[in-house]
């Protein structure tokens, strides 16, 4: 830096310093946190974490980290304020879940009379739905057959003397 730049340089310091010569700065609090702590403390918060621990050395990582996280927990849990907290989630959870549940107990209600009305129209077909027939029964003398079910139960009759009275025609009649 040559004789030029210096003179320069100084220039633009008292320069500076004539046009902040009116700025109040204030009373410094001697107790509170000066420039540089602060500084130190904003830098260290955007520092890249240190390298998780291994070994013995995250063992112990872990033991102290629970330990505090026990301790803090337990003092958090004996504070009016936690409990009104608490208190108030789960008051908003109940609403929530009520809110949720209201039109799926309506739904199952629905569905539960549908599958009533199902089960008794499937019963009404069983009942009108024709025994299956297991057996016929045949009255030579009155050319009648009847059908049985397997509980015994006897059918519609069929009267057959027409149908050999007709065959009977036909034949002759040839």
């Amino acid at each position: 830096m040559d004789g030029d730049d210096r003179r320069e340089m100084i220039a633009q310091a008292y320069d500076t310093l004539e046009r902040t010569a009116d700025i109040d700065i204030g009373e410094r609090d001697p107790f509170g946190e000066d420039a540089l702590q602060k500084w130190e403390r904003l830098r260290a918060r955007s520092r890249a974490p240190d390298a998780a621990p291994v070994g013995r050395a995250k063992v112990e990582h872990d033991r102290r980290w629970q330990k505090w996280f026990r301790e803090s927990f337990i003092e958090m849990m004996g504070s009016s304020t936690f409990a009104a907290i608490m208190g108030r989630i789960v008051s908003d959870q109940r609403a929530y879940a009520r809110e949720q549940v209201e039109p799926l107990r309506r739904s199952l209600d629905r569905a539960r009379r549908d599958l009533a009305a199902a089960n008794a129209e499937i019963k009404r077909l069983k009942r009108a739905r024709p025994a299956e027939i297991v057996t016929w029964r045949l009255d030579a003398k009155s050319y009648r057959i009847t059908p049985f079910d397997a509980e015994g139960k006897p059918g519609a009759g069929i009267d057959l003397r027409p149908a050999f009275q007709q065959f009977i025609n036909e034949v002759l009649d040839q």
